[in-house]
């Protein structure tokens, strides 16, 4: 214990002012009662799951995809990553076999695995389009109609399906409202996570499309979908939210803009809406 003495001239005088010619410390032992205490045991190691863990979620893990791929990414060279930037072909992307990347074979479309040719190819089933299946309100047999088309990719050797298409019928004149589900968001994002959880139970991979405001063909690469924040959010984005939340893998980004915002693989409105529902 210490006791500081502050050179004052009395212990109950005001201190004012320290006199630090005849201030003084004095130090005297003092005992102290402590319980005894357990040695603390050696931590048990931690697994790289673990490793980077906060509130139990993992921040980083080769258990989840997207940091498989940043894995597998950082040990491409420069020229090996530009080269997965474009396909091989239209329908194939590039294989880099020396690093286990195998080349993904994609095939058109949301009512029929038509395979890899826009005209006389060979024949594939015909499933109902987009609205005939959503004006039936049935989500089992969206998904059956999925499990089904997962089969046909696979005979026609695809890896990925394009579809589905989760437009919301911005224009009664757009091109192709018939392939996609309804106006309506909630009813449109229900049926694809359907279809898409049927397609992938099959190991086919789906690819919702066209995000974002892909509502005309018309310069469909070009224009620019001006969409308020409210609605943006509420209407255009609310199906691709649902179906990435519940159900699939793979997007399909349109290269024009909406709002002024480009949609590309790094766009703003993807990064802030979509990526959170893959972590």
């Amino acid at each position: 214990m210490a006791t500081i003495h502050l050179g004052n001239a009395s212990p109950t005088e005001d201190v004012k002012h320290i006199d630090l010619k005849n201030a003084a410390i004095h130090i005297r032992p003092v005992a102290l009662d402590t319980p005894s205490l357990t040695p603390i045991a050696t931590p048990e190691p931690i697994s790289p799951a673990e490793e980077h863990a906060i509130a139990g979620k993992n921040m980083f893990s080769l258990e989840r995809p997207c940091d498989k791929a940043r894995d597998l990414a950082a040990k491409l060279t420069l020229d090996e990553q530009i080269s997965l930037l474009a396909g091989a072909d239209f329908w194939r992307t590039v294989a880099i076999p020396e690093k286990g990347i195998p080349s993904i074979k994609t095939s058109d479309g949301p009512n029929g695995a038509r395979g890899e040719f826009f005209t006389n190819g060979t024949p594939a089933a015909l499933f109902p389009c987009g609205i005939s299946m959503a004006a039936t309100w049935n989500t089992d047999m969206v998904e059956e109609i999925g499990r089904h088309l997962g089969e046909e990719a696979k005979a026609r050797g695809a890896n990925v399906l394009l579809a589905p298409t989760v437009g919301m019928h911005r224009s009664p004149l757009g091109g192709r409202n018939f392939e996609s589900y309804s106006e309506d968001p909630f009813l449109t994002g229900k049926l694809a996570a359907s279809y898409i959880r049927g397609l992938q139970s099959k190991g086919v991979a789906a690819t919702i499309k066209h995000f974002l405001g892909n509502e005309q063909e018309t310069e469909r690469q070009a224009y620019d979908a001006i969409i308020a924040e409210r609605p943006l959010r509420e209407i255009y984005l609310k199906p691709f939210e649902i179906a990435v939340r519940d159900a699939t893998n793979i997007q399909s980004r349109i290269f024009s803009a909406a709002s002024g915002i480009g949609m590309g693989p790094s766009s703003q409105i993807g990064q802030a809406h979509m990526l959170p529902h893959h972590q």
